[in-house]
């Protein structure tokens, strides 16, 4: 009996014995993995620091800080308290760069002693965030995001000011292409619809509508790469609406080929998101009204008393072109030879649409490529106002401004136009 006694007694200390080896066990599996933890916030706190020294251009200091961290045990001596001083460093420098909205996100949940931070993952290098090897902006002027990182009060902003512009682009049609409404939903192929300019529009349309809608994501703080993705599938949604209200107007009709080439301009854009070469090639558009350069405007082959005087069907006014990067696209012992601000530009337009004289054109023209050839305004202006007008430099840069321009036509004539498609008169020479 005492044995039996004995013997449960010692399997009750070897129980709570162990019990106790446990609970140290696990208490030091907890400090060391807080420790774990408490290092890695430091390492994406200095991190991010550094992309933020990165985003202001100091390459000599984005080195050096890269050098310290990547070459040494920093983030193995840095704990909680060193943690927190980073942070209010890194929110010092966005003081610094002009980036208040930042900041603010930063410092307020220091100020509660809840250190939060922007996460090396959530935001994009420079290196990252560039295209055709110039660094990108975003319409409200903050960085790339890699995460998203949705902002309320932006999204309310740019939503309302792209529902705007949709509604006043559908209102526009309404009065003037879809005025009178069909009962029935009507398809029929126009291939050759306005001697095939319409489908370089369409192709644009694509593009530069799945362009702004990214454009809109990304100031609304959704990533740059979702951003695109959706920005790419609300194009195709917008430009598929208009193809659907074409085919309930009467005298229009779904067209096959118009939706093909609008779903041909959308992933253009989102594949030179994965396929850095198409980044050399820029879509552009300008549109003059014939009246201007000494043509005529667009008229109805079949009704010779129907002109086209509205800007989206008037095609004999609308040149659209691919511009080409040629200093990027050159072997790098040759980049020296050509300035990284001039493309080279093939473009097509028909002027006197519909009337006998009626002639195809292939435009060749040397092209501004805007991003390239403007200051950076972020080193003129500083902060946000700068980044803001770098974007409005990025998206200019899709329309094309006068340039000099050799045209050759079906006709025979070669024209050459040194600020097309102006013509001027020099010498009793028109160029």
């Amino acid at each position: 009996m005492i044995h039996a006694i004995f013997f449960r007694l010692c399997c009750i200390i070897t129980l709570l014995t162990s019990i106790g080896r446990v609970d140290v066990f696990c208490s030091n599996l907890r400090s060391q993995i807080d420790q774990y933890i408490a290092q890695q916030r430091a390492k994406d706190a200095v991190n991010s620091h550094v992309l933020s020294v990165g985003y202001k251009h100091d390459v000599e200091l984005y080195a050096m800080i890269s050098t310290s961290i990547f070459d040494s045990s920093v983030h193995r001596e840095v704990y909680p308290q060193s943690y927190v001083q980073l942070l209010e460093y890194h929110a010092k420098s966005l003081e610094w760069s002009g980036n208040v909205a930042e900041r603010s996100m930063l410092t307020e949940p220091l100020q509660q002693n809840e250190p939060q931070m922007l996460l090396l993952s959530d935001t994009l290098t420079p290196e990252e965030f560039s295209f055709a090897g110039h660094i990108r902006y975003t319409m409200d002027g903050s960085p790339g995001l890699r995460t998203s990182r949705i902002r309320p009060y932006t999204l309310a902003a740019v939503g309302a000011l792209y529902t705007g512009m949709v509604l006043g682009l559908h209102f526009y049609q309404q009065a003037t292409l879809w005025n009178k409404r069909s009962s029935r939903f009507n398809v029929a192929e126009d291939g050759d619809y306005a001697a095939y300019v319409d489908k370089y529009g369409h192709f644009y349309g694509g593009y530069i509508m799945s362009y702004y809608s990214s454009e809109v994501l990304q100031a609304s703080g959704v990533a740059y790469e979702q951003s695109r993705i959706w920005g790419t599938l609300m194009g195709i949604a917008y430009m598929t609406y208009i193809e659907i209200e074409d085919g309930f107007a009467t005298g229009w009709s779904f067209s096959p080929s118009d939706f093909y080439m609008n779903l041909a301009g959308a992933t253009f854009h989102l594949a030179q998101t994965y396929v850095p070469f198409l980044q050399n090639f820029t879509m552009k558009w300008i549109y003059t009204p014939p009246t201007w350069i000494g043509e005529k405007v667009r008229r109805n082959p079949y009704d010779t008393t129907q002109t086209y005087t509205t800007f989206n069907d008037d095609y004999s006014a609308s040149t659209f072109m691919i511009s080409m990067n040629i200093h990027n696209m050159l072997p790098q012992q040759w980049k020296k030879y050509w300035v990284p601000w001039l493309n080279v530009g093939v473009g097509y337009v028909v002027r006197n649409l519909g009337w006998r004289d009626e002639t195809k054109r292939i435009a060749v023209s040397l092209d501004w490529n805007l991003v390239e050839l403007m200051p950076d305004f972020k080193k003129v202006v500083g902060g946000t106002t700068g980044a803001v007008l770098n974007w409005l430099v990025q998206s200019i840069n899709y329309f094309k401004l006068p340039s000099p321009t050799v045209e050759f036509s079906n006709d025979g004539n070669t024209r050459i136009r040194l600020l097309y498609p102006f013509a001027l008169n020099i010498g009793g020479i028109y160029f």
